[in-house]
């Protein structure tokens, strides 16, 4: 009998030693999991800013070729908007694939589209997965009256009224899918009435923008004063 109760007693400890075992690895496995998750993350949310150094780097090589930054549209022969900036980008940023835009017909003609699977890979933040949207950018550029892309017409870094590292050039936005090739921005009209609502990210609350003097940030800290107020060159 006592035989029998010291085996149930080693029985027991065993057993409760062997489940807090696993259940502190499980729970090592778990904050291991998080961790690397946490790295992916941090390393993808890097590399989106990488994108957009890229891109900000074309809009000076831009600037230093034509004396402008490219307008936000490129209106055809009947003044209809036909291409974005990030298709006339593409001479900075692939060539080959510049070559073969017609700059003549619609970014949504037959000849173009055929071309939307070659989207650069900067144009797209490496968290925004929805494989819904392939060929949809995460990069936008904020266009009207006192801003760097006033629609159709083009700015010089020359009239710009304050320093270049107060002006924004690009921002980061999931809250308005858009093609790529497709000539659509945000407004800043449209920006002014809820700045946060419109400016979002994949990777967190405060998304990416870039200067005009090609620094990358976060909105974290901004009023809704001070992001509009970065918009506007003067």
């Amino acid at each position: 009998m006592i035989v029998r109760r010291l085996c149930t007693r080693i029985v027991l400890q065993l057993t409760i030693a062997i489940a807090v075992v696993v259940l502190s690895f499980s729970i090592l496995l778990i904050l291991i999991g998080k961790e690397m998750h946490d790295s992916q993350r941090d390393a993808k949310r890097m590399k989106c800013a990488g994108h957009m150094s890229v891109i900000a780097s074309a809009m000076d090589d831009y600037h230093a070729k034509y004396g402008h930054y490219p307008p936000a549209i490129l209106l055809n022969k009947d003044g209809m908007p036909a291409h974005s900036w990030r298709v006339l980008l593409l001479e900075f940023i692939d060539d080959d694939l510049f070559q073969m835009i017609d700059l003549e017909s619609p970014w949504n003609s037959e000849k173009n589209r055929r071309h939307e699977s070659r989207m650069p890979w900067v144009y797209r933040c490496p968290l925004d997965t929805d494989e819904r949207l392939p060929f949809h950018t995460s990069y936008f550029v904020v266009t009207g009256e006192f801003t760097l892309f006033p629609e159709s017409r083009v700015v010089s870094k020359a009239i710009v009224g304050k320093p270049l590292s107060e002006v924004v050039l690009l921002v980061e936005s999931i809250s308005n899918p858009v093609h790529w090739m497709e000539p659509k921005d945000i407004p800043y009209s449209d920006l002014s009435r809820d700045p946060k609502a419109v400016l979002k990210s994949s990777h967190s609350d405060n998304p990416y923008f870039c200067t005009a003097d090609q620094q990358k940030q976060n909105f974290y800290g901004f009023t809704e004063e001070e992001i509009l107020m970065r918009m506007r060159i003067r």
